[in-house]
Protein backbone atom coordinates (compact mmCIF):
# COMPACT_ATOMS: atom_id res chain seq x y z
CA UNK A 1 0.00 0.00 0.00
CA UNK A 2 1.43 3.21 -0.63
CA UNK A 3 0.03 5.96 1.27
CA UNK A 4 3.34 8.64 0.78
CA UNK A 5 2.31 12.46 1.74
CA UNK A 6 -0.98 10.87 2.75
CA UNK A 7 -2.65 12.05 5.94
CA UNK A 8 -3.80 9.89 8.75
CA UNK A 9 -5.49 10.13 12.35
CA UNK A 10 -5.09 7.48 15.03
CA UNK A 11 -7.21 8.01 17.89
CA UNK A 12 -5.76 6.44 20.87
CA UNK A 13 -2.50 6.55 19.14
CA UNK A 14 -0.02 5.66 22.17
CA UNK A 15 -1.86 2.38 22.55
CA UNK A 16 -1.40 -1.20 21.96
CA UNK A 17 -3.78 -0.73 18.55
CA UNK A 18 -3.27 2.63 18.03
CA UNK A 19 0.45 2.63 18.03
CA UNK A 20 0.37 -0.75 15.76
CA UNK A 21 -1.95 0.99 13.58
CA UNK A 22 0.52 4.36 13.70
CA UNK A 23 3.77 2.33 13.02
CA UNK A 24 2.19 0.32 9.91
CA UNK A 25 0.81 3.60 8.24
CA UNK A 26 4.11 5.37 8.47
CA UNK A 27 6.14 2.57 6.94
CA UNK A 28 3.49 2.62 4.15
CA UNK A 29 4.47 6.41 3.95
CA UNK A 30 1.65 8.02 5.71
CA UNK A 31 1.93 11.43 7.78
CA UNK A 32 0.45 10.50 11.12
CA UNK A 33 -1.41 12.86 14.07
CA UNK A 34 -1.85 10.37 17.26
CA UNK A 35 -4.62 11.90 19.91
CA UNK A 36 -3.80 10.76 23.59
CA UNK A 37 -5.59 12.10 26.81
CA UNK A 38 -2.51 13.74 27.55
CA UNK A 39 1.24 14.18 26.30
CA UNK A 40 3.50 12.22 27.86
CA UNK A 41 6.66 9.66 27.37
CA UNK A 42 4.71 6.86 25.75
CA UNK A 43 3.39 9.89 23.14
CA UNK A 44 6.67 11.51 22.69
CA UNK A 45 8.41 8.01 22.21
CA UNK A 46 5.75 6.94 19.24
CA UNK A 47 6.04 10.82 18.25
CA UNK A 48 10.18 9.68 18.09
CA UNK A 49 9.67 6.30 16.56
CA UNK A 50 7.37 7.19 13.05
CA UNK A 51 9.92 10.11 12.44
CA UNK A 52 12.60 7.90 12.69
CA UNK A 53 10.93 6.30 9.70
CA UNK A 54 10.76 9.97 7.98
CA UNK A 55 7.57 10.38 8.37
CA UNK A 56 6.28 13.79 10.71
CA UNK A 57 4.14 12.64 13.64
CA UNK A 58 1.96 14.76 15.99
CA UNK A 59 0.59 14.17 19.28
CA UNK A 60 -2.65 15.64 20.15
CA UNK A 61 -4.71 15.62 23.30
CA UNK A 62 -7.84 14.95 22.91
CA UNK A 63 -10.48 13.55 25.26
CA UNK A 64 -12.75 11.52 22.94
CA UNK A 65 -15.95 10.98 25.41
CA UNK A 66 -16.61 14.84 25.64
CA UNK A 67 -18.15 16.17 22.19
CA UNK A 68 -16.35 19.36 23.10
CA UNK A 69 -12.90 18.10 22.73
CA UNK A 70 -13.71 15.46 20.27
CA UNK A 71 -13.52 17.87 17.12
CA UNK A 72 -10.15 19.23 18.01
CA UNK A 73 -7.78 16.30 16.74
CA UNK A 74 -9.24 16.79 13.26
CA UNK A 75 -8.56 20.47 12.89
CA UNK A 76 -5.09 20.09 14.45
CA UNK A 77 -4.35 17.15 11.72
CA UNK A 78 -5.84 19.55 9.43
CA UNK A 79 -3.63 22.63 10.15
CA UNK A 80 -0.73 20.59 10.80
CA UNK A 81 -0.83 17.95 8.61
CA UNK A 82 -3.20 18.71 5.53
CA UNK A 83 -6.57 16.94 4.81
CA UNK A 84 -7.19 13.46 6.88
CA UNK A 85 -7.25 10.62 3.87
CA UNK A 86 -7.21 7.49 6.75
CA UNK A 87 -8.92 7.34 10.14
CA UNK A 88 -8.36 5.10 12.73
CA UNK A 89 -10.41 4.90 15.98
CA UNK A 90 -8.35 3.12 18.28
CA UNK A 91 -9.39 5.10 21.73
CA UNK A 92 -10.33 3.12 24.47
CA UNK A 93 -9.85 -0.23 22.50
Amino acid sequence: MNLKGKVSLITGGSGGVGSASARQLAGFGSDVMITVRRISGRAEAMKDEIESLGRRCFPCEAEMSDPERAFRPGHETVAQLGGIIVLVHAAGV
